[in-house]
């Protein structure tokens, strides 16, 4: 993780396997806001995302 920040890049994009179950399993929810808390000034988006409670 500490070498991220050597890397030229400006956006996160968070893999539709991470977040699809993200309702049901509180272990892919914290892993996902801790992604998205590390990349806190890129941009963040998430693939395949259906359901209002994984949005949220």
């Amino acid at each position: 993780m500490r070498d991220l920040k050597l890397l030229p890049f400006d956006g996160l994009k968070i893999d539709c396997s991470l977040v699809e179950f993200m309702d049901q399993d509180n272990e892919q929810v914290v892993l996902v806001k801790a992604m998205i808390a590390r990349a806190h000034n890129l941009k963040v988006a998430a693939e395949d995302v259906a359901r209002a409670p994984v949005v949220d």
